[in-house]
Formats: structure tokens, C-alpha cells, sequence
């Protein structure tokens, strides 16, 4: 819904207010015409004070990514919260058990270096295990996924990407009508 809030608010706007609110974030783009005749961007260069920004929300563990599940051979859309520490995850689930029936899933501790997974670390969960990159785990069928968390330990951030992260899941139980 905020999704479609947004591109509503975009479509309204002028190409001038348009540019205007590109200009603020962007450098500068490269585009690139395929055989088609359509455009694809390149090579995007955010300006510094944008990425200055960015980094402060991360920091803050403000920012989500977008990632992907497969259920039932189907891919759906979930965000990963990223930079998180128990606290704020503790935080967040009092927060929501306020309004909503949630549960959380340990789904483990993994160890990682140079940005990969090391499927060989015993991540000491009984519901989730790595396999080919991916990690499995099961659902009940009237189980949501709101949103994925990791909170990392780095052992070495700047020189080498080192260190353990330990992922959940947060899923809110649907009632059967909902479920159909």
C-alpha cells in the first residue's frame, strides 16, 4: 500500500520536480540502450551526503533490505533488518506482541568471511540448516513472514568481513479466514 502511495505522489509530480528530487541524491547515471531500444541503468553515483545519510540510519539499524523467500515453490517478498542488536530486537517484539499475535525463530548462528556463509559452522539451530547458500526452514501454512533479522558480530569489519551473524524470523499467525 505505501508502495503504490508513493509511486501515486510520483506520477503527479512535474518532470522539472521530478529532476529536482533526483538531483538531490544522484551524481550522476550512466544509461545504457539494449537492443530494443529500451534504457537500463548502469552505473548509478549517489552523492556523498546521501550515503552519509544511508549510513546513518544503517548504522541505527533503521534500514531494511529487500530479499526473498520461497514457500511452496513461489517467491515472496520480505524485508531483512540488518545492524540490529538483541536489545533492539527485544525492542521490537514487545513492541509488536502490543498489536499482533507474532513469533519469533531462532534460526541459528552462522559464521561468515568475505561476505559468504560457512556452511561447515554448526549453527546450533534445531529448525533451520544451510544448504547451497540457502537456508531452510519450515512454516506452518498460516504463518506470515513480516520480516527477517540479523544481528552481526564483526570480528574484523574493515580489512576482512569477518565474523558471526545470528538470523530470525518473525512471522505473525494468520486465523484460517485470512489464510484463504
Amino acid at each position: 500500500m505505501y508502495k503504490d502511495v508513493l509511486l501515486k505522489l510520483w506520477t503527479m509530480k512535474s518532470k522539472e520536480e521530478k529532476q529536482s528530487f533526483i538531483s538531490k541524491f544522484i551524481e550522476t547515471a550512466t544509461l545504457k540502450k539494449d537492443e530494443d531500444g529500451n534504457f537500463d541503468i548502469d552505473k548509478i553515483n549517489f552523492r556523498s551526503s546521501f550515503v552519509e545519510q544511508i549510513d546513518k540510519l544503517y548504522d541505527n539499524g533503521v534500514v531494511d533490505f529487500p530479499t526473498m523467500l520461497e514457500r511452496d515453490g513461489k517467491l515472496e517478498d520480505t524485508k531483512i533488518s540488518v545492524n540490529m542488536n538483541a536489545e533492539q530486537l527485544q525492542d521490537y517484539l514487545g513492541t509488536l506482541k502490543k498489536e499482533l499475535d507474532i513469533n519469533y525463530m531462532d534460526l541459528g548462528e552462522y559464521y561468515f568471511h568475505d561476505d559468504k556463509i560457512d556452511e561447515n559452522y554448526d549453527n546450533k539451530s534445531q529448525v533451520a540448516k544451510i544448504r547451497d547458500r540457502h537456508i531452510e526452514f519450515k512454516l506452518k501454512k498460516n504463518q506470515r513472514v513480516i520480516r527477517m533479522v540479523a544481528i552481526k558480530q564483526y570480528k574484523n569489519f574493515l580489512a576482512k568481513p569477518e565474523g558471526k551473524l545470528r538470523l530470525g524470523l518473525v512471522t505473525r499467525t494468520t486465523t484460517k479466514k485470512q489464510h484463504k
